[in-house]
């Protein structure tokens, strides 16, 4: 762990409840006698089964993308009855007496606390058996999301050590969102996502979940400078879970040419440290040069959160999707592509890299990356620091 990031530990850890969670194990006798219910069922068609917890308005939000995408095993939990209104997800829990946390991670923090063996019941009631992982979603900085994510995350391995599956840290992973520079001017709003953000990334390291996702707001109003108000947190939000249940769906996908299964996809989902995904469209596939080129763009500049070193990848996925007619029509074209597959193992050192080669109808060829067991992007929570 470099310095820089002990000394952000540190001084979190001067005014940060959230790092000394005092987790107790529910009573769970409410859930072993009550009558066994069947479990929603998956509707993702991905080769992992993944349950979503979305926590405060941002995880609400994208635990709601999730479920558009077929991702019923799904429960959102909120202080704000007018947030939980907005969802159309079945499973709603309001915790807490007020209406909103005030950015107070403490309130929110302790309204889960108070409620955690109703979640555990609703966890067993909509999750079920069935499940290989389940997936924490909250937002950095505001209250309800960073107040709830670390004891969310406990409370699922939990859940998943009572249903019998193995090595839960490897089965609970986040998703978290850095709040754009607007919004971290306020002190409150910088000192909850750094408690948030430097906790998770240690937890990440440690290898206590698995994966972690940084979302930086930021960074996607810079990559979309054109979005309106009301296209700018859909857009993130679907753009991060269509990326996700990409990989999930296709690991499903027998391939004539290169197939990255089931066992490929677990071993990024389960590689522990951040993860991020990306995905480029190839416009010029004439020269082995210009399919490097953009790939290496779109992992440079286009990943969802700045300054990862690649080089600390342990696991990579990278899947080419082409038209039958492009493969079919142009020279040299898989020397090119295997060049491509060069350019990724280059860039993440001695990572272990999974490739897949598919085709379909269209008239495209698309890149997509998936880069798992990254440390934490170090440079990125400085300039956070420096707000």
């Amino acid at each position: 762990m470099s310095d820089l990031f002990e000394e952000i530990i540190a001084n979190v850890q001067k005014s940060n409840t959230i790092l000394d969670f005092d987790f107790d194990t529910p009573d769970v006798e409410e859930m072993q006698e009550q009558e066994v219910v069947k479990s929603i069922d998956d509707e993702s068609g991905g080769s992992l089964k993944f349950a979503i917890l979305g926590l405060g308005q941002c995880g609400g939000r994208l635990a709601q993308s999730f479920y558009d995408l077929g991702y019923k095993k799904n429960i959102v939990i909120n202080t704000s009855y007018h947030d939980l209104a907005d969802l159309t997800i079945p499973t709603k829990i309001k915790v807490g007496t007020t209406d909103g946390a005030g950015k107070d991670m403490d309130v929110s923090s302790g309204a889960f606390a108070k409620e955690k063996s109703n979640i555990l019941l609703q966890m067993n009631k909509i999750f079920g058996q069935d499940v290989d992982h389940i997936i924490v979603c909250a937002g950095a900085g505001g209250g309800t999301g960073s107040g709830t994510i670390i004891p969310a995350i406990e409370l699922s391995k939990l859940y998943l050590k009572q249903i019998g599956l193995e090595n839960a840290e490897q089965r609970v992973g986040a998703i978290a969102t850095i709040p754009t520079n607007n919004e971290s001017s306020s002190p409150l709003v910088k000192q909850n996502s750094l408690k948030v953000l430097t906790s998770l990334s240690e937890m990440a390291n440690d290898k206590q979940i698995s994966p972690f996702i940084v979302i930086d707001n930021d960074r996607v109003k810079k990559l979309f400078p054109r979005l309106t108000v009301s296209q700018f947190y859909p857009t993130i939000n679907n753009t991060i879970v269509q990326l996700f249940h990409t990989f999930n769906v296709i690991s499903t996908k027998e391939s004539d040419l290169i197939s990255f299964d089931k066992a490929d996809y677990k071993s990024i989902i389960c590689s522990a440290g951040h993860m991020v995904m990306g995905a480029v469209t190839v416009k010029d596939y004439s020269t082995s040069e210009s399919i490097s080129k953009a790939l290496r763009n779109n992992i440079e500049t286009t990943l969802l959160a700045e300054e990862f070193d690649l080089e600390s990848a342990s696991v990579v996925g990278i899947i080419v999707l082409g038209g039958k007619d492009i493969f079919d029509s142009v020279p040299g074209l898989m020397a090119s592509i295997e060049d491509a597959f060069g350019t990724i193992s280059f860039l993440t050192g001695s990572a272990t890299v999974h490739r897949g080669l598919y085709t379909n109808n269209s008239n495209t060829l698309k890149v997509f990356t998936l880069i798992g067991g990254l440390k934490e992007p170090i440079r990125r929570y400085r300039r956070l620091v420096n707000i």
